[in-house]
């Protein structure tokens, strides 16, 4: 998960500062055309000047954290929410199995040599060579 939800946090952090900052223009918008409704046309200011300035103050009044925003939220308790940490690090969970590796272990966990006939412990689930169970019950009579 690592890379890949470190590159989906920081998409969704672009698109949330993106839509702030849209939001916010469209409300310096509305202030500018309701300054502009109250007056004669002969008497406006510079229109981008005052933009800018309407603009300044309503990014002033309005800075939000990217991450107390709804959506930054709900992406880290989806991750969260996965069974693992924010890092991507699989948490215990008695009800579900994680996978450790892709290949197949067909080394004896007694012996340390590659199983010819492996059996299964019916109690925990791992697996032995036969003759490496039956050795080791030879060992302790």
């Amino acid at each position: 998960q690592g890379d890949a939800s470190d590159t989906l946090r920081g998409v969704m952090a672009k698109y949330v500062e993106e839509t702030q900052k849209h939001h916010n223009d469209m409300e310096s918008l509305k202030s500018l055309k309701t300054l502009l409704g109250k007056m004669d046309p002969s008497d406006w200011p510079d229109i981008d000047e005052e933009f800018s300035k309407i603009q300044q103050e309503t990014n002033n009044n309005n800075k939000a954290n990217v991450e107390d925003h709804r959506w930054m939220k709900e992406i880290k308790t989806t991750f969260v929410d996965n069974d693992g940490d924010e890092d991507g690090n699989v948490l215990d969970c008695d009800d579900d199995l994680a996978m450790t590796q892709a290949d197949v272990n067909t080394i004896c966990p007694i012996s340390r040599v590659e199983m010819k006939k492996p059996v299964k412990n019916p109690d925990c689930g791992h697996v032995y060579d036969k003759a490496s169970v039956e050795a080791l019950f030879r060992q302790g009579d």
